[in-house]
């Protein structure tokens, strides 16, 4: 991390680890692959699993709204993109929520690691 405007703010997510948080699992959750032959129906399975999780539970008071097209858009798109797309914003969402305590971010944080917006799970 850089100081150089305090006006700007960055923040770094990352969807697979947002994935893990969401299921509590812990390891790979196999959702997408940019490969048309590997993007199985249990791939778009776990993308339905995931989108369900995100508008019925969500998390921390952050639920995904949307209509059967979205939902549709989400779990068809094999690379995943869309999805991860939602996921980062989901994120971003968490951290501005905690804008006045740091982001949601650790005191402690090496500031040259920087560190990944979490989404603990609801």
């Amino acid at each position: 991390m850089y100081e150089a405007d305090s006006e700007r703010m960055a923040l770094e997510a990352y969807p697979g680890f947002a994935v893990r948080q969401l299921l509590s699992v812990s390891g790979r959750v196999s959702y997408k692959n940019d490969a048309t032959k590997k993007q199985t129906p249990a791939r778009a399975d776990m993308r339905r699993r995931i989108v369900q999780v995100l508008m019925d539970e969500g998390v921390n008071g952050i639920r995904l709204r949307g209509d059967a097209l979205l939902v549709a858009s989400l779990v068809e798109d094999g690379s995943g993109d869309r999805l991860d797309a939602v996921l980062c914003a989901l994120q971003a969402a968490w951290g501005w929520r905690r804008r006045s305590d740091n982001f949601g971010l650790p005191e402690t944080m090496d500031p040259v690691e920087g560190w990944i917006v979490s989404v603990p799970s609801a």
